[in-house]
C-alpha cells in the first residue's frame, strides 16, 4: 500500500451499537432460500441444495394447471415439458406432487407461489404490453367469481400439501409481481389485487389455520424503483395486512444491495396506516444479480466489473442486508441459469450455469455457510471514520464453537479502509485475505470473514496520503 497509514484509533467495538443478536434476534442461515424453475430440478440437485445449507426452495404452482375441471383439483397432472422446447430431452417430466416430494424428501422447506388465471373463471387469453411489445397471455382473476375461484384453489392446494407433509413444511406466496401488466394481465389493478390477496390469504388460513402466507411479491423496475402507488392502491377496498405474515417485494436493482434498506423503510412507512397491532414485516421472496456481459454504467454505487465472484459476493451481501433487517424470508433468484446467452440479462442469474456447472456462488456457499450458520448477529455498524460505506457484522459463538466472526466489506470500491491487528481472515471463498507484508486486510466489495477468539476487536485503519 503506497503512502502512510493513519490509524483511526477507534476500536470497532466503539462504533458498534447495542447487540441485536438476542435470543429473538437474527441467526445466520435462517429464512434463506433459492428459487428453482419447476422443470429444472432433479433429485440430485435437490440433494446438492440441501447439502449447501439452503433451507428453503421456492417453486410455483399455476391455477390453470391444477383446476382443469371446475372445483376439481389435480396436482399429479403432468406439467408442460418446457425442457423439450430447448432440446433437453433427458430432463424428466414432472407433476407438482412429484416436485414437492423430491424437495420434502431432502428436508427442504417449500415456498410455493400460487398464481395465474384459469379460463373457466377468467375467460380466454388476452393481449398485454411488455416494454412496448404486445404479448398474448392468460387473463388474471378480476371478477368476484374469479377471485373466489382462485381463493378456493389456493386453499385446496395448501390443505392438500399440509395433509401430506404438515403445515410447517410450507410458506404460501400469493401471486408474483402483480404490479406489472404482464404479471396481472391485461392491466395491473392494485385495488382488485388487494382484494384477491386478502381473500386468498384468508381462505388458506381457514383451510390450514397455522399456515404461513406472504404476498404480494411486488417487482422493482428501472433502477430499482418500487411502484409505491400500487402499494397504496392495494388498500382501496381491502386490507391484506389483516391476514398476511409478511409483505413481500423483489428489490432488483443495478446498485449495491445495501441501497435497498431505504426502500424497505419507505415501504414500512406506507404500510403503517393499515398495520394490525402486531406489524407485518417486509420480506423478499425473489431477488438476484445477473452476470451478463453488457457494460454497466460507471457510477460508484453500481457494481462495475461484474464477474462470477462478484455475483457471489452480492448474493451474500443481499442476505446479510436482509438478515440485519430481520426479514422472515430471503429467496435468491435463482438456482440454475435460464439460458446460455452471455448477453441476455434473464439468462445469467443462476448459482450454477445452464448445464449445471458450478459458478463461484457455490464455492461461496461451501465456505461461508459452515463458518456462519447458526451464529447470532450480535452487532452491526457502518463505517464512521474512513467513509460511510464500510459494513461490519459481528456474529457470536455457537454450540461447540466459542469463537466470534466479523464479516466486513465496503460498497465503495474507492474505500481506503483496512483492518489491522486481526487474526485469521479469509475471503468468502476460503482464501487468505491478509496482505503478508503489512498483515492488513483491505476491504472491498467481496466480504472478508475474520475469526476472533478473544474479546478484543481489530482496529480499522485508513490509507493516508
Amino acid at each position: 500500500m503506497k503512502g502512510s497509514i493513519s490509524l483511526c484509533l477507534i476500536l470497532l467495538m466503539a462504533s458498534l451499537p447495542a447487540p441485536v443478536g438476542a435470543a429473538d434476534g437474527p441467526v445466520f442461515g435462517e429464512n434463506f432460500g433459492i428459487n428453482v424453475k419447476n422443470e429444472r430440478i432433479t433429485p440430485a440437485e435437490a440433494e446438492k441444495i440441501a447439502a449447501l445449507g439452503i433451507g428453503t426452495v421456492r417453486i410455483a404452482i399455476n391455477w390453470n394447471h391444477v383446476e382443469r375441471e371446475r372445483e376439481y383439483y389435480d396436482w399429479e397432472v403432468p406439467l408442460p415439458g418446457w425442457h423439450r422446447l430447448s432440446g433437453d430431452e433427458d430432463w424428466p417430466d414432472y407433476s407438482y406432487d412429484g416436485i414437492i416430494a423430491i424437495l420434502r424428501e431432502r428436508g427442504l422447506h417449500v415456498a410455493v407461489t400460487l398464481m395465474r388465471g384459469n379460463r373457466f373463471y377468467t375467460g380466454p387469453d388476452v393481449d398485454t404490453t411488455d416494454g412496448g411489445k404486445t404479448r398474448r397471455m392468460w387473463a388474471a382473476p378480476r371478477t368476484p367469481e374469479a377471485i373466489d375461484g382462485f381463493a378456493k384453489f389456493a386453499a385446496a392446494t395448501a390443505r392438500h400439501y399440509s395433509e401430506l407433509y404438515g403445515p410447517d413444511a410450507f410458506t404460501w406466496l400469493v401471486w408474483n409481481e402483480p404490479d406489472a401488466n404482464t404479471g396481472f394481465p391485461p392491466q395491473a389493478d392494485a385495488a382488485v389485487f388487494g382484494e384477491l390477496l386478502e381473500k386468498s390469504c384468508a381462505a388458506i388460513k381457514e383451510a390450514v389455520p397455522s399456515a404461513r402466507v406472504m404476498g404480494p411479491a411486488l417487482g422493482a423496475y428501472g433502477n430499482g424503483e418500487i411502484r409505491h402507488e400500487f402499494i397504496l392502491g392495494m388498500f382501496g377496498r381491502a386490507n391484506p395486512l389483516r391476514c398476511l405474515d409478511a409483505f413481500t417485494i423483489h428489490p432488483y436493482r443495478p446498485f449495491a444491495p445495501e441501497t435497498a434498506v431505504k426502500d424497505y423503510r419507505r415501504v414500512r412507512t406506507e404500510l403503517l396506516p393499515w398495520q394490525p397491532a402486531k406489524p407485518v414485516p417486509v420480506a423478499t421472496d425473489e431477488w438476484g444479480y445477473s452476470i451478463n456481459k453488457n457494460d454497466i454504467p460507471h457510477r460508484v454505487e453500481i457494481w462495475r466489473d461484474f464477474s462470477g465472484e462478484e455475483q457471489a459476493a452480492l448474493m451474500l451481501r443481499m442476505y446479510l442486508t436482509n438478515l440485519a433487517e430481520k426479514f422472515p424470508l430471503t429467496v435468491v433468484y435463482e438456482w440454475r441459469d435460464s439460458g446460455r446467452d452471455p448477453k441476455d440479462y434473464e439468462h445469467n442469474f443462476g448459482m450454477v450455469d445452464y448445464d449445471g456447472e458450478d459458478k463461484p456462488a457455490i464455492a461461496m456457499m461451501r465456505y461461508v455457510w459452515p463458518e456462519l450458520k447458526g451464529r447470532g448477529l450480535e452487532s452491526m455498524a457502518k463505517g464512521r471514520s474512513c467513509s460511510p460505506h464500510e459494513h461490519f457484522f459481528l456474529f457470536g459463538p455457537r454450540s461447540g464453537d466459542k469463537t466470534r466472526v466479523l464479516a466486513a466489506w465496503t460498497d465503495d470500491e474507492a474505500s481506503s479502509a483496512v483492518i489491522e491487528g486481526a487474526g485469521e481472515a479469509k475471503d468468502i471463498f476460503g482464501k487468505s485475505a491478509v496482505r503478508p507484508r503489512r498483515k492488513a486486510i483491505p476491504l472491498s466489495g467481496v466480504p472478508v470473514l475474520v475469526k476472533l477468539d478473544h474479546d478484543k476487536l481489530p482496529v480499522i485503519a485508513c490509507k493516508g496520503s
